[in-house]
Formats: structure tokens, C-alpha cells, sequence
């Protein structure tokens, strides 16, 4: 997962990357976190083209203002779940110009962001959609579609409950892009939407279309793990 904080008060800025780190990895889920000091950083790094899954975006910047950034992506049809920061509560109702996720105030940010992250996670970064290239057809699925995934020579297979797709790209390339909250490799490459599991058995697991699929016996207790962890979230 990819942030980016643009936030000119740089102790405001390190405190909410720490936050964001402890949660993150409280859940065991990767973050790569970049802040931005201002409007010309923020800018530069959107130029990179880097794929951002959330934006924390303070609405008064020294140089620029926070809700015209964000609708200047918009501009180029660039759209990222953001979270406007503010001391001030004025300006709310902007941010529904440019379908803000959420906002937080900075005087009690800390009580209001794990609720905020646990939205985030379960309504839309695992609801993401992606993209799959198949033969000259371009297929958009839901991730929460998607039962399992698995390699087939050097292509992947993509499995829903009613079909099955083949993405011409290797099943290492195309399981980075799996969510680690979702996606569990249970055996050898074969990677299972934790979701979808009805089941645990000694070395299989069964989903809830019946389908059965092997287990390692050396992944098993990090696949119950993963289980537990995502009933508890939901």
C-alpha cells in the first residue's frame, strides 16, 4: 500500500506517519509512506505517476490550498481516496465537491484514525478493482470477486465464482498486486481470498462454492491466522 501525506507542519506530518505505521503494522499489512512539506512536492510526486491508495492532504498549505490540489487531479482524472486535515471546520463541506473520503480534525486525529483505517480497508482498498489483460479483452474485476488465483505454465488464472480468466503475466507479477489483508499463498503460488474460506482442514480449505483447495501444512497456521484477523476486522 501506497501514502502520501502532504502536510506542511513537518511535527504534525512524522506524528501521523508513526500512527500510520503502528497500525499498519499491527494489522501485518506492508505501507510505503511519503509526506510532502507543500504544494510543489505533492505536485512533483503525483508527476512520478506512482499509484497512491490514500491521501491524507492538509486543506491550508503554506503555498497552495489542499481542496484545489486534490481537484487538479481530478483535472487528469487521477481519483485518490483522500483524508483532508484541518483545524478548522469551515471548509468541510468543499471536500464533497471533490468526494473526499473523510476528514479529520488535527485536535483529536488520533481518536478518530483507526475507525477511519478500518473503513478505508474494508470498503475500499480490498473492494479495489483490477485489471486483467486477457487475449485481446480487458476484464475489471472486484478483488472481492476473486475465490483464488493460481499459476498456469507462465500465465496466471484467475478464479471467480462463476468464471475463469487467464492474465498473461506470471503468477509472481500478478500476486503483487493482491492485497496481503485478502490474499493468503496456502500452497505453492495458489493464492486464496480469505473472504471466501467456509473452511479450515488439516491440508485443504473449503470456499464457499464448495470449492476444496490443498493447503501446506507449513502455511496452515498462518492461514488461520489470517482467518481470525479478518473476522475480527469485518
Amino acid at each position: 500500500m501506497y501514502i502520501v501525506i502532504c502536510e506542511d507542519e513537518p511535527q504534525f506530518a512524522a506524528e501521523l506517519q508513526k500512527e500510520l505505521e503502528t497500525y499498519f503494522k499491527q494489522r501485518e499489512t506492508g505501507c510505503l509512506i511519503c509526506c510532502c512539506e507543500n504544494g510543489d512536492a505533492f505536485r512533483r510526486e503525483m508527476e512520478r505517476g506512482e499509484a497512491v491508495d490514500l491521501l491524507f492532504m492538509d486543506i491550508h498549505l503554506t503555498d497552495a490550498d489542499g481542496v484545489e490540489l486534490v481537484k487538479e487531479l481530478g483535472h487528469k482524472s487521477i481519483k485518490i481516496p483522500t483524508v483532508f486535515l484541518s483545524s478548522l471546520e469551515e471548509r468541510i463541506a468543499e471536500g464533497y465537491d471533490v468526494n473526499a473520503f473523510h476528514f479529520l480534525f488535527k485536535r483529536n486525529y488520533k481518536e478518530k484514525l483507526p475507525a477511519l483505517l478500518d473503513k478505508f480497508l474494508n470498503e475500499i482498498y480490498l473492494r479495489k478493482t483490477i485489471l486483467i489483460q486477457e487475449h485481446d479483452t480487458a476484464v475489471m474485476l472486484q478483488l472481492a470477486e476473486i475465490y483464488y488465483v493460481e499459476p498456469d505454465n507462465r500465465n496466471t488464472s484467475i478464479h471467480t465464482a462463476v468464471s475463469s480468466y487467464q492474465e498473461k503475466s506470471s503468477i509472481q507479477n500478478f500476486a503483487a498486486h493482491l492485497p496481503e489483508e485478502l490474499f493468503i499463498e496456502a500452497y505453492h503460488s495458489l493464492y486464496i481470498n480469505i473472504d471466501h474460506i467456509r473452511k479450515v482442514n488439516m491440508d485443504s480449505v473449503v470456499l464457499d462454492n464448495d470449492r476444496e483447495l490443498p493447503v501446506s501444512r507449513r502455511k496452515r497456521k498462518q492461514l488461520m491466522a489470517a482467518v481470525m484477523r479478518r473476522i475480527r476486522e469485518r
